[in-house]
């Protein structure tokens, strides 16, 4: 007998490429065909443990499936989830894994490598594709060289909110809007910057930020 297999995706070339390569490798067979992660949810809700392959990549991205909604964590909380996704997105990579995801392969994959990672996921084990697995090293690599990075400069939880702001161009009397002090306080937390990160002016300290943390 036949695994049955759902696919998820916005895009109906993505759905007919998996479903011929579900097909052709003879084990599993399309289950059931949806548009987006809010009509899987609906219609599986009263199920469980049922594999679902849900397409995330750029092409195929909606509302409903851009970020980890309610509903995607609902879905890869109670059925295995294979998700594809972009290599150049290793936020969504990360957060799928970080959610439980029981697998990770790039929109571009293979029969065979789609074949290995639903029989992994089958036995109750994970899967990540090769090409994302070094991709997401690297990318937590980065992200905890930032963090130490960010804990050693010594800020205040105002001096960051203020140098996020200053990266992200605005000017002091928007910073001092958005959270809510005087301008003459902002002026203060821009002279405190300059000085914990050696900066002569305000492009100076976006460039650094930018340097740890980019946009």
């Amino acid at each position: 007998m036949k695994q049955q297999v759902n696919v998820i995706s916005a895009n109906s070339v993505v759905r007919l490429g998996v479903g011929a390569m579900l097909q052709g490798l003879g084990k599993y067979e399309t289950c059931n065909e949806f548009n987006s992660v809010n009509d899987a949810d609906a219609a599986l809700k009263s199920q469980r443990g049922t594999v679902n392959i849900v397409d995330l990549s750029g092409s195929s991205r909606t509302r409903q499936n851009t970020k980890l909604s309610h509903r995607l964590i609902r879905l890869i909380e109670n059925h295995h989830v294979l998700a594809l996704c972009d290599l150049n997105d290793m936020d969504m990579a990360i957060a799928l894994a970080d959610a439980g995801c029981a697998g990770l392969l790039t929109a571009e994959v293979e029969s065979s490598e789609l074949d290995e990672a639903l029989t992994r996921i089958l036995h109750g084990r994970s899967f990540i594709g090769q090409s994302l697995t070094t991709k997401l090293l690297f990318s937590r690599r980065q992200q905890q060289e930032r963090e130490i990075c960010k804990s050693e400069l010594g800020l205040s939880v105002r001096e960051q909110q203020v140098a996020n702001r200053i990266k992200s161009g605005l000017s002091n009397p928007l910073i001092a809007d958005e959270l809510g002090i005087s301008e003459r306080t902002v002026k203060h937390y821009v002279s405190t910057l300059k000085d914990k990160l050696n900066a002569v002016n305000r492009t100076q300290i976006a460039v650094f930020l930018q340097r740890i943390e980019p946009i």
